[in-house]
């Protein structure tokens, strides 16, 4: 039986992670510590600028292409199913078919994908994008929900690599 806390859990510790001596070593450290999400998201950002050594306005860039793409993607996705309510109906359909909406949620998402590319390529070299790719822009997904007096926030998502 799990510990009863009160209050919020701790922060995960993050300062070692972007200088782990390796992309395998860094996810594994991220899944012991639970970090997924925007937080993972960030993380590999950093690793993956640090990496390739840009500087803080291309890193910029980056990340605001890729929050753009990502929110393009999201809406083309969720505009396929037929909205909100169907989107969120399938998501939460974890029966036989969910490997093949996934596999279809992939394939929407990548034609998004391809149209940023051209853009990508303004801020970096193919090899770089390519190393950009691996890690932000491959085949996870994830779908994150953000409840807020603002308004709610979804996201079809999903960054990193699963250990091997």
């Amino acid at each position: 039986m799990a510990k009863t806390h009160y209050g919020r859990p701790p922060k995960p510790k993050t300062d070692d992670l972007v200088k782990a001596p390796g992309w395998d070593d860094f996810y594994r450290k991220c899944g012991d510590r639970g970090i997924r999400g925007e937080l993972l998201e960030n993380l590999i950002l950093q690793r993956v600028a640090q990496e390739l050594d840009l500087d803080a306005e291309k890193t910029d860039a980056l990340k605001k292409l890729f929050q753009a793409e990502q929110q393009a993607a999201t809406k083309a996705i969720v505009d396929n199913a037929g909205g909100w309510a169907n989107f969120e109906r399938q998501n939460n359909d974890k029966g036989p078919a969910a490997g093949v909406r996934y596999e279809e949620w992939k394939r929407q998402r990548n034609i998004v994908r391809d149209s940023y590319t051209a853009d990508y390529l303004k801020i970096l070299t193919y090899d770089k994008l390519n190393v950009f790719n691996e890690h932000l822009r491959n085949t996870q997904i994830e779908v994150a929900n953000t409840y807020s007096t603002e308004g709610d926030y979804h996201l079809v998502g999903g960054v990193g690599k699963n250990v091997k």
